[in-house]
């Protein structure tokens, strides 16, 4: 066998290996790889959203604390008002008396 034949058989017999780039570039693609990424893409910006909330969220908190307002929305139970028949009934059953 002369020289070139025995290059030509070499270069035959190893598979050519790509270069790290290449390997990049071509990258496995399926559809349930494909969904896999988009539904993570989506976990992520509906995360960053959220952050992005709880942050005002906080702001409005601070906000609410420092001006006194914070706990401005609960009120005390309302004494109720008995209605003209039932002080009648208590007052016929004793329960309440003469105030002078």
């Amino acid at each position: 066998m002369s020289e070139e034949q025995q290059s030509i058989e070499t270069t035959e017999e190893k598979p050519v290996e790509e270069s790290t780039e290449e390997k990049k570039e071509r990258k496995p693609s399926t559809p349930l790889l494909d969904a896999a990424h988009e539904a993570a893409k989506r976990i992520e910006e509906a995360n960053s959203r959220t952050e992005e909330l709880l942050g005002r969220m906080e702001q409005v908190h601070e906000r609410m604390m420092l001006s006194g307002k914070a706990d401005a929305s609960i009120s005390q139970p309302q004494k109720k008002e008995p209605s003209d028949e039932e002080y009648a009934k208590d007052f016929m059953e004793g329960k309440i008396g003469f105030s002078k």
